[in-house]
């Protein structure tokens, strides 16, 4: 895990475009390029800062995933956009509708999805804390769990028929409940011998356990908020925006809880939560959305479902 940690998403390149490629893109978003650049991406998108006609864009090419996943993507989005949430960049809209690559808000032109989002300005929470040491931890945790409250408060209708956590997202969380990781080690000549497996096995009856059907409260969740999937500013630590939405979904508001404390307050080459951290971002979340007595309880347990899901996807 420490090694993924240290590794920082400019280290990690998924795709390349050529300027053609990217010029062909952008094209049926109407869009004229300038110029651009390779942003922070990661092992899911490949992300490019583009310019043109006075206009700022971010161009994010969905390595791994089908047209249908990224339109269920930018359609919470939108919901989150029409819903007055301020925390995120959010999809245009594709120009030309009749293209046979493209249609709403994605394209899969070059065979991969693909989508062009609003720009938002800021810093990798992660890369600002590492490079400017007057930067607080607590104080940016604060802000996150500011923001990641004011999220959670987005009332969900119905009617938005917006995807689920049985659907995907959420750290894959529906995979291990359907045992498909399981059989995946089982069957692993790498793996079925590890002694991660019989860990993993008794760790599993609890993550099922937390995710039966509960009265807690639910509705959008980002599903992966770790620090470098956080823009903030980099001189004063205000929240900018939450970023790299593939794993949004809706689902228990705790399980975004939980996954934001375990992917945020742990000090390098440390293996225990550090608890000025984690109030900071508590007592921050709480005073948008005061915790329920179930969530309270629970929280401990799903921050070590939301552990297992992150390990288990990194072993």
């Amino acid at each position: 895990l420490g090694l993924v940690a240290a590794m920082g998403k400019n280290d990690v390149a998924i795709s390349k475009l050529t300027r053609e490629e990217i010029e062909a893109i952008l094209g049926d978003y109407g869009f004229e390029l300038d110029k651009y650049a390779p942003m922070f991406g990661g092992y899911s998108s490949t992300n490019y800062r583009v310019e043109g006609k006075g206009k700022v864009a971010m161009l994010k090419i969905m390595n791994g995933y089908d047209r249908e996943w990224v339109e269920g993507q930018t359609a919470i989005q939108r919901y989150l956009q029409q819903s007055g949430f301020s925390g995120a960049c959010f999809p245009l809209p594709i120009a030309n509708e009749g293209s046979k690559v493209a249609k709403g808000y994605v394209s899969v032109r070059g065979g991969t999805p693909s989508c062009l989002l609003t720009f938002l300005p800021g810093t990798n929470a992660e890369r600002a804390l590492e490079t400017n040491h007057a930067l607080r931890t607590e104080d940016v945790l604060s802000e996150i769990g500011r923001g990641l409250a004011q999220l959670h408060s987005v009332a969900v209708s119905p009617d938005a028929k917006l995807r689920d956590y049985k659907k995907g997202g959420a750290c894959l969380v529906i995979d291990h409940i359907n045992d498909i990781h399981l059989v995946a080690f089982e069957s692993s000549p790498h793996t079925k011998n590890h002694p991660f497996l019989p860990f993993y096995k008794r760790a599993l009856v609890d993550l099922k356990e937390c995710m039966k059907p509960r009265n807690l409260p639910t509705g959008i969740i980002h599903g992966d908020p770790f620090l470098d999937n956080v823009l903030i500013d980099a001189k004063t630590g205000a929240l900018s925006a939450f970023v790299d939405w593939e794993d949004v979904t809706v689902g228990p508001l705790l399980f975004d809880l939980a996954c934001c404390i375990i992917g945020t307050c742990y000090r390098e080459g440390d293996d225990l939560i550090t608890e000025s951290r984690m109030l900071a971002i508590l007592k921050a979340y709480a005073e948008v959305r005061p915790l329920t007595k179930d969530e309270m309880d629970l929280l401990p347990r799903f921050m070590r479902m939301t552990l297992l899901c992150n390990c288990a996807w990194r072993f």
